[in-house]
């Protein structure tokens, strides 16, 4: 029998990332091709990137610190799915293993 590892609805990461905002981009671009990417300007948090993909399953890169604040939500996302939690740890080890490595050195990680 698989255990099932029950995953926060809000997955946060902070990541020291030195790459500029451009870089950021065509990396979550690349590795995460199933996201629709679009980049904004908070006047309260500065630069971020911005993606969705077909699930609603929503990914935020806020860019305007030295410490880079990484936020996934699947807040909205697969409800009543017997394999919600397990959709939403495959996508987290993609993000672990293929994403933020390139962007930088975790600090902290909320899961």
């Amino acid at each position: 029998m698989k255990k099932i590892v029950l995953i926060k609805d809000f997955v946060t990461y902070d990541v020291h990332c030195t790459l500029a905002k451009q870089q950021v981009l065509d990396i979550v671009t690349r590795k995460l091709p199933d996201f629709k990417w679009h980049q904004g300007e908070s006047d309260a948090q500065g630069p971020y990137i911005s993606g969705m993909n077909s699930d609603d399953v929503q990914i935020k890169l806020w860019l305007g610190e030295s410490t880079m604040s990484i936020t996934v939500s699947f807040d909205d996302v697969w409800h009543g799915e017997p394999d919600r939690e397990e959709r939403k740890g495959v996508l987290i080890q993609s993000i672990d293993n293929a994403v933020v490595p390139l962007l930088g050195t975790v600090v902290k990680i909320d899961v």
